[in-house]
């Protein structure tokens, strides 16, 4: 199997596309897990979304490392539904609350309480 059709499975099962040699700082992130996570592995003193820039340490992580680091942190808390609820026809579907990763994500809302993601990022 060739490099290309390898990268383009290995995307496909992850769910999301690599962004390549992009860098992200910890001022583009309000949530103090992403900073944190962005700090310890800084390796860019250039930022490719804000701009910000450090002559004296890198202050940037590569964006494939955060969005890695946020898949984790949701599929510890999220699941697949058809893993984890009842299915009933005639009820109406899945037997719970059910939340897709476009309305866990949606304006930075986290639910309150735990549910099931359905779907992939």
């Amino acid at each position: 199997m060739g490099f290309m059709k390898h990268k383009l499975m290995e995307e496909q099962e992850r769910g999301w596309a690599s962004l390549g040699d992009k860098y992200v700082c910890d001022q583009c992130f309000d949530d103090y897990a992403l900073t944190g996570f962005v700090q310890e592995h800084a390796s860019s003193p250039k930022c490719d979304y804000c701009g910000r820039r450090s002559k004296r340490k890198p202050i940037a992580a590569p964006v494939d490392d955060v969005v890695e680091y946020i898949h984790q942190g949701v599929i510890l808390d999220w699941g697949n539904p058809n893993d984890e609820l009842p299915y009933e026809t005639r009820e109406g579907g899945f037997q719970g609350n059910v939340v897709d990763a476009y309305d866990l994500f949606q304006d930075g809302k986290r639910q309150k309480e735990p549910t099931v993601q359905h779907g992939g990022l």
